[in-house]
């Protein structure tokens, strides 16, 4: 999760750039003064088959992938139930799970119950000579080691 929200940042930035700076970073690559392997017609490292102007492109942000707003007090902190606005700070900030009465003695909250999926038995239909079909319990195979 730590490279995506520097990624996310990353975006953040390309945007701001375009906004608040005039500045297109899909097109305005910077000059690779002491590196020629950071130069635009270079190839990526690990990826040599893109450029590295080609990772610069809007393509990626537009066709690949896309980030939802970071939470916000103008945005309610995205409706999100794990979050809250702290109106001192004017930022979203976690809701606490444990609560501290007068005398300093915190009591934890329960956990909200989170439903678990139902397993169903998986199953297989194998042909076997002479045309017969038989079911064959997939669980029985993993047990078995099969």
């Amino acid at each position: 999760m730590h490279h995506a929200y520097i990624d996310y940042i990353w975006e953040t930035f390309r945007q701001r750039q375009r906004t608040a700076c005039g500045v297109d970073p899909a097109s305005d690559y910077p000059h690779a003064k002491y590196s020629e392997e950071h130069a635009a017609e270079h190839g990526m490292y690990g990826i040599s088959s893109f450029k590295n102007k080609e990772g610069m492109a809007d393509f990626w942000i537009k066709n690949w992938y896309n980030y939802t707003d970071t939470p916000t007090c103008a945005n309610n902190c995205s409706d999100s139930p794990d979050l809250y606005c702290d109106k001192d700070i004017n930022l979203c900030a976690s809701q606490s799970r444990v609560s501290f009465g007068d005398d300093g003695i915190g009591t934890i909250a329960p956990l909200k119950a989170v439903p678990q999926p139902q397993v169903i038995a998986a199953r297989e239909m194998t042909s076997t000579p002479g045309d017969a079909t038989s079911t064959v319990d997939v669980d029985d195979h993993i047990r078995e080691g099969v």
